[in-house]
């Protein structure tokens, strides 16, 4: 399969998810019943993960991509049930009619897999547009490690601030104790920030120390990820304006749609540095 098929394979499961997305929304928006759609909650959760294993063996190599997801799954589930028996992230419990391991939602331990990798991708695609490309230990720019790092954990956290209080509104889990974040322990988020900075900082040292070049794989692909994420706040504008949770549709699209405009703006920057390099005669070519 050359580069393009795979870049068109990528973009169609992208709009595949989003139609099952909007198919979920209806039936919410409906009110036909969360149990009801069953068939839709399996959909939303396998579909996302295989566009990010397919992105994630492309653009890192099979066993990086397939590595990085299964550190994602593992730690994520792990803190999951350090957070659902201990509280030490807020006191809380799932009500997910799906099957769980330790009180722990399998679904739950995907989309931990899912969010990580495209927090990690849209910071990988900062790192991109700005001509730094990734942190290694050639150019010894540990400081740059350090941001991506912390970048990565502000991207991931953002998606929680948005869809925890949807989740709660929609049964999916509930909280035992009365949180500042619209009912919601602001420790919930630290937890959030922590867990995936320490995913990401294991594999970006690891990268660090074993750097891969990016070989046959256009760095437009990055936009997958970025999509997927407008995706997800998309959802979740329109469900929080369903569930009249005005607030929240003005933090949370603040927050996710903030990462978005910063990237695109980086990449036009970068677009134009570039063509105020080249020749007009290639610029119009």
């Amino acid at each position: 399969m050359d580069r393009k098929e795979k870049e068109k394979d990528l973009w169609g499961l992208l709009g595949f998810d989003t139609l099952i997305v909007l198919a979920c929304l209806v039936v919410i928006a409906l009110n036909l019943g969360i149990a009801g759609s069953m068939p839709l909650k399996l959909l939303a959760g396998i579909l996302p993960l295989l566009l990010i294993i397919f992105h994630a063996m492309w653009t890192l190599g099979a066993w990086r991509g397939l590595g990085f997801l299964a550190l994602s799954a593992l730690i994520g589930f792990g803190f999951e049930v350090l957070g659902v028996h201990t509280g030490i992230f807020g006191r809380y419990v799932y009500h997910m009619d799906i099957p769980a391991v330790l009180g722990v939602p399998i679904l739950v331990t995907l989309y931990w897999a899912v969010f990580t990798y495209i927090g990690y991708s849209i910071t990988t695609s900062f790192l991109y547009w700005s001509g730094w490309g990734k942190p290694s230990i050639r150019n010894s720019d540990w400081w740059l490690l350090a941001w991506a790092v912390f970048m990565d954990g502000v991207t991931v956290t953002a998606i929680d601030l948005f869809m925890d209080p949807l989740q709660v509104k929609l049964g999916s889990w509930s909280w035992l104790e009365h949180g500042s974040y619209l009912g919601i322990p602001l420790r919930n988020f630290a937890g959030w920030f922590m867990v995936t900075i320490i995913i990401t900082a294991l594999f970006r040292i690891f990268e660090f120390y074993h750097p891969r070049r990016l070989v046959g794989v256009s760095k437009k692909v990055y936009f997958v990820p970025l999509c997927a994420y407008i995706v997800l706040a998309s959802g979740f504008m329109i469900l929080s304006l369903v569930f009249r949770m005005s607030t929240l549709t003005v933090l949370g699209s603040l927050l996710m749609l903030a990462v978005v405009a910063l990237n695109l703006a980086w990449y036009e920057k970068r677009l134009l540095l570039r063509n105020h390099e080249r020749p007009l005669s290639e610029i119009f070519d």
